[in-house]
């Protein structure tokens, strides 16, 4: 996912009716909310089947092992099996199965780690699953990845809108066919090369540019991979104010966990011995020889692992887990094998090599689903049955709730999850992130950069206008044009604070950007204080202006508004539309 580093050119700040105020006011002091934190815990026995009869005093919660009080319970819905919640709960502390916490299911496809094949049947089955398996009233909402992060449908119980970008995707380039070409076109100049090599007089049997191959479709792919994986933390990012549940089907054929695998693990079954004592073709041994510029297996096998993309889904997993997100991983694959019409003459891989490389596509799904307390649905042929398993498996859930004793530091937490039954096996998240107030307001607003977030508490006016016509500043693009981002704030709705003869009132601005290629900006926040003496008749409203540039197309500038002093927030999006010179 492309980032976008904007330059707020300049900044004016105006009360309406008033003259304007210091740009650097003293701190305030500002409301602090108690935050509930809600740990998903799945229950089964050592068969694998669900336990469902578990109660809030079967279970013991620890928080950086430190036993903590269970604040709320929810115990699995048991009415229409198979079903996910969808009703919110309306006792306090604890609801029955009846009254589950509303659910948010986000589907998520990679067209870029998807084949047309796999992709057709998977999107036919999720079609299907979500008009027969989803009960009415659950907010669904279908992101694809192609060149960027696409969110085609947001939130909406409107199943029928859902399917019918499913059956649009169907028909849109995939672009894995590429890759998986590329990757067998590798292969191939690797076996070329290393014939080459032993046929040729005075040539170097395993020449060093056997990893040059390698390298480069390592390269290719790590940078797809990565591309990848940081989409999916947008996407999950997005979800940061859907209440209740939230629920992410991840489809694709696999992401690689170590970027072109392949092509190191065939250089090394030439060289190392080991493919020449399993009969593969032009395979030898150089291990321990003298042979001057060649491939070099020990050091391959090291440089191999330069291209992991687990921090990438680490980063992932972070996100999930800082936002309460459960990812269910659909290979759409199946068991099925790369099909891109490339034959070899002979034998290039053996038992282990194709274990570890089929391994090395669904490692990385497993570490998304295991780590964020969902479910990976792989080598399964039955996709109808995997997602099947996956209403299922969200039913049978239970929510403990509890409430930190910090107001939000920022940091990752551990918490541990016990049953007091014997033979009971417990799935769930091992950490969460205490998220600080003004963080979780930042998520927001990159989430409403995608979602359509809008929350109207403050009666905030928000709209673009084109700037007066002016040279490009140094470093703008001459066919960028200024655009001024207006905020208006209605005074009245603001929580006034009695001090010094006079009254003052805090706000926070803070405000993200979504250019139409999908690069986002960071989020950029500003503190006012407005001061108002005693006797003054107190103006309608404050505005504040961004100026920015930006190239001719759709974009999209979301802006939240806090009332620091009573803690209310005013959350909106809006469409900025350039045109072109």
């Amino acid at each position: 996912m492309p980032s976008l580093r904007l330059a707020w050119l300049s900044v004016a700040a105006v009360l309406l009716g008033a003259s304007a105020l210091p740009a650097d006011p003293p701190p305030m002091t500002t409301s602090v909310d108690v935050r509930l934190v809600t740990i998903e815990v799945h229950a089964a026995d050592a068969s694998g089947h669900a336990v469902g009869n578990l109660t809030r005093d079967d279970f013991t919660l620890l928080e950086d092992g430190k036993p903590t009080e269970i604040g709320t319970f929810e115990a699995p819905r048991t009415a229409n099996a198979g079903r996910p919640a969808s009703a919110a709960p309306s006792a306090p502390g604890e609801s029955s199965p009846e009254e589950g916490t509303p659910l948010h299911l986000a589907i998520f496809v990679d067209n870029t780690h998807l084949s047309p094949a796999s992709r057709s049947r998977a999107l036919a089955a999720i079609g299907k699953f979500l008009t027969e398996r989803v009960p009415p009233g659950t907010e669904v909402s279908l992101a694809t990845l192609d060149a960027a992060l696409r969110v085609r449908v947001p939130f909406t119980t409107k199943i029928s809108a859902v399917v019918d970008a499913l059956t649009e995707i169907r028909t849109s380039m995939a672009s894995l066919v590429t890759m998986a070409i590329d990757r067998r076109q590798t292969l191939a100049a690797i076996l070329q090369r290393q014939q080459l090599s032993l046929e040729t007089p005075f040539d170097t049997p395993c020449p060093s540019d056997l990893a040059l191959f390698a390298r480069q479709q390592s390269d290719a792919e790590q940078a797809s991979a990565v591309a990848s994986l940081e989409a999916l933390g947008v996407f999950v990012n997005s979800l940061v104010s859907m209440p209740g549940r939230k629920v992410l089907l991840h489809v694709s054929d696999g992401v690689p966990l170590i970027a072109g695998m392949e092509g190191w693990n065939l250089a090394n079954r030439l060289c190392d011995g080991s493919g020449a004592r399993e009969g593969i073709q032009f395979a030898t041994d150089v291990v321990g020889q003298v042979l001057g510029d060649h491939y070099d297996p020990a050091a391959a096998a090291s440089e191999m692992q330069t291209y992991s993309t687990r921090p990438m889904v680490d980063a992932a997993v972070r996100a999930a887990v800082a936002h309460g997100v459960e990812i269910y991983t659909l290979q759409a694959r199946g068991m099925a094998r790369d099909t891109d019409g490339i034959e070899f003459s002979g034998r290039i891989n053996d038992a282990m090599g194709e274990s570890s490389e089929a391994a090395n596509l669904t490692d990385t799904l497993t570490a998304l689903a295991h780590d964020t307390g969902g479910m990976a649905l792989i080598e399964r042929n039955d996709l109808g049955g995997a997602l099947d398993d996956l209403a299922r498996d969200v039913e049978r859930v239970y929510v403990l709730g509890f409430y930190p004793t910090r107001s939000g530091d920022d940091r990752v937490h551990r918490v541990e999850v016990r049953s007091k039954r014997s033979g009971v096996v417990l799935r769930y998240p091992r950490t969460y992130r205490d998220t600080a107030p003004d963080t979780a307001l930042s998520e927001r607003v990159l989430a409403a950069l995608l979602q359509r977030d809008n929350h109207e508490a403050l009666g905030v006016e928000i709209q673009a206008l084109p700037a007066a016509p002016k040279e490009a500043a140094p470093g703008v693009s001459a066919r960028d044009r200024q655009t001024v981002v207006q905020i208006n704030v209605p005074l009245s709705r603001i929580t006034p604070l009695e001090q010094g003869g006079g009254q003052q009132r805090q706000l926070s601005m803070f405000v993200g950007l979504r250019r139409e290629d999908g690069a986002i900006t960071s989020v950029r926040r500003k503190t006012v204080t407005l001061s108002t003496p005693s006797g003054t008749t107190l103006p309608p409203f404050y505005r504040y202006e961004i100026r920015v540039d930006l190239p001719a197309g759709a974009h999209t500038v979301a802006v939240a508004v806090r009332d620091d002093i009573a803690g209310t927030i005013d959350l909106r999006s809006i469409a900025i539309k350039v045109p072109k010179k």
